[in-house]
């Protein structure tokens, strides 16, 4: 069953470069173009949490655990942030340039715990039933692809090469069949330690979000930017309501 659901995780993650290589394609776009596709991906991301995530680890560890979790999250990447703003660059231009990159490696860092997650969802349902190993399977092939974007974009921005960019994020995607491989371990035995782990990701990924994807999507165009939020909030309710 291990193998099983570690082979299967291991395709659901890859999916994520698929993202990667999609927020790849800004290069040399327009800037509305540009907020609106990373605005896209930071709304999926935010509704897939919130209409997913949070409910259901707020039922299982209740809503003192759930805040603490998701405040270690937050607390987590401040600290990861304070790390990488250190890295300075001498011109104007090499500023911006370096801004993307540090959102681009948050990104990575925040999506990288996330996708442990996913796969312990992945290896849990497995664990549990085959039917729902395969639901949490879908669930997380398709929403890779907005996760994937919130790496893909800035680190384009950055002027990092695509095929980085997909190294980047297949590399972070490698985290879910580890996930997995602990999900089937775990079962569902620890309904608390699985609901602390969702929101610590949700955390972490609201945090770069929030402090960086969202206002440097504002920054380059804000009609475009607040579409992109709305069109990625839609997405995610359409998601879930299909799964």
């Amino acid at each position: 069953m291990i193998s099983y659901a570690v082979v299967v995780s291991l395709f659901a993650g890859a999916s994520i470069g698929l993202g990667g290589a999609l927020g790849s394609l800004v290069r040399d776009r327009k800037a509305a173009a540009v907020a609106g596709v990373l605005a896209f991906s930071a709304g999926a991301v935010i509704g897939i949490h919130a209409l997913k995530a949070w409910p259901v680890a707020i039922g299982a560890a209740g809503y003192g655990w759930s805040a603490a979790g998701f405040a270690g999250g937050i607390g987590i990447m401040a600290l990861l942030h304070r790390v990488l703003v250190h890295r300075r660059s001498p011109s104007q231009a090499a500023t911006v340039q370096q801004r993307w990159l540090n959102a681009g490696l948050l990104a990575l860092s925040g999506i990288a715990l996330h996708n442990i997650m996913d796969g312990l969802g992945i290896g849990a349902g497995f664990a549990h039933e085959a039917k729902l190993g395969w639901l949490m399977s879908v669930a997380v092939l398709l929403h890779n692809l907005p996760v994937g974007m919130l790496i893909g974009v800035p680190l384009c921005l950055a002027h990092v090469p695509t095929a980085r960019i997909v190294g980047y994020t297949l590399l972070a995607g490698l985290f879910t069949p580890l996930g997995a491989g602990l999900g089937v371990f775990a079962g569902l035995g620890s309904p608390l330690g699985m609901a602390l782990g969702l929101v610590l990701a949700s955390g972490s990924l609201f945090y770069v979000i929030g402090r960086e994807l969202l206002p440097m999507a504002l920054a380059k165009d804000r009609m475009g930017a607040a579409a992109g939020i709305v069109l990625g909030l839609i997405a995610a309710a359409v998601l879930e309501a299909w799964l």
